[in-house]
């Protein structure tokens, strides 16, 4: 079994996630190291087969790192469209090369390019709160889950959005 982001593989958190539910949910994974088929067929056997009700992502984290608007995410975006399922994308500062694989800009675009995907975006591009608020403003596609930022600096603008817009689009997640 190939070993995904994390180095869990789809099967185990699927596993973890039937033993224990109402306590975990897991997200299926892909590698951009494989063809755009084996990424639509992974998408698929993760919500169809194993159960997972979306696709969570670490761009960034990738070797070498992508961005969220790359062209090698299309496969997954529209699959899960074709799914209705959502992808999860870790975006933040703390982790990334740098400042600009975490721009809210590139969750913008992507949610433009597919108004039918539904995007979370966990860690909420912090630092970037303000234009992350914004993209949640202006896209109802998106979602946003700050997660260990609320305690952050900038924390103050999500709980305004959660209070007012964002309300149905704030979420609460960890990996921990």
């Amino acid at each position: 079994t190939p070993i995904y982001p994390g180095t869990v593989s789809n099967e185990d958190v699927a596993q973890v996630a039937r033993e224990y539910p109402g306590k975990f949910i897991g997200l299926g994974s892909i590698s951009l190291e494989w063809s755009p088929e084996a990424i639509r067929d992974e998408t698929r056997r993760c919500v169809v087969e194993l159960g997972m009700p979306g696709i969570s992502i670490d761009p960034y984290l990738w070797s070498p790192p992508v961005y969220p608007d790359c062209d090698a995410l299309r496969p997954l975006y529209e699959t899960c469209i074709e799914l209705d399922v959502p992808v999860a994308m870790t975006l933040s500062a703390s982790s990334a090369p740098d400042f600009t694989y975490c721009s809210p800009g590139r969750v913008d675009a992507v949610a433009a390019r597919y108004p039918e995907l539904k995007i979370v975006v966990a860690h909420a591009c912090w630092p970037h709160v303000l234009e992350m608020c914004a993209v949640v403003f202006r896209r109802r596609n998106v979602w946003i889950s700050p997660d260990m930022y609320m305690l952050a600096p900038g924390a103050s603008e999500y709980v305004q959005a959660a209070n007012t817009f964002a309300r149905e689009r704030f979420l609460f997640a960890t990996c921990y």
